[in-house]
């Protein structure tokens, strides 16, 4: 049988500390190498953030192109993220909700304007309930960009500023948010 081999430092290997390599499939590094490289990642995925955020903007049609066709192409696909934001939306509606005020929220919602839950429904470490007092008006382009990011202690700031009772005609924004508009 072949002696396994480091790829970086040319060291025979045993069973227990090799660890195959990313760069070169059938190859091994030792575990001293492989920290290493583990070691030099945090600056390569800064790197590999950077460039792709680049490669995007720079590409942005093709992307956009490719999203349609795989739109067109998979149907049953986006019926079921369809299905499982309807889902979401039931899940986070409350009996108590007043559902006539959230459908003239929605009816009185201007064209140049979308309908956005303050509360992501779906947020990674917070979920917000679809009620009124959750709903505010945002410009496409700014509901595109909030995605699901909510910062809680800039939000109670907001609230305590007395933002919830002017939401619609003020609507909160993420610092993230703010910083892109001024």
């Amino acid at each position: 049988m072949n002696a396994k081999r480091c790829l970086d430092c040319d060291v025979v290997l045993g069973l227990n500390n090799c660890y195959p390599s990313h760069f070169k499939h059938s190859k091994y590094v030792c575990k001293k190498c492989q920290n290493k490289r583990d070691n030099s990642r945090p600056c390569r995925k800064k790197y590999l953030k950077e460039y792709t955020k680049n490669h995007y903007i720079e590409n942005r049609e093709t992307y956009r192109k490719k999203q349609k066709q795989w739109k067109l192409a998979n149907p049953k696909m986006r019926c079921q993220q369809a299905a499982k934001r309807r889902a979401a939306k039931l899940q986070r509606t409350p009996e108590w909700s007043d559902l006539d005020q959230i459908k003239q929220i929605y009816a009185d919602c201007p064209d140049n304007l979308a309908v956005d839950h303050i509360i992501p429904m779906q947020g990674k470490f917070v979920s917000g309930l679809h009620v009124p007092e959750n709903l505010q008006y945002l410009d496409l382009p700014t509901n595109s960009a909030k995605h699901n990011y909510f910062d809680c202690f800039d939000y109670l700031e907001w609230v305590n500023n007395g933002g919830l009772e002017n939401r619609l005609t003020t609507p909160y924004l993420t610092p993230h948010l703010r910083l892109k508009i001024a």
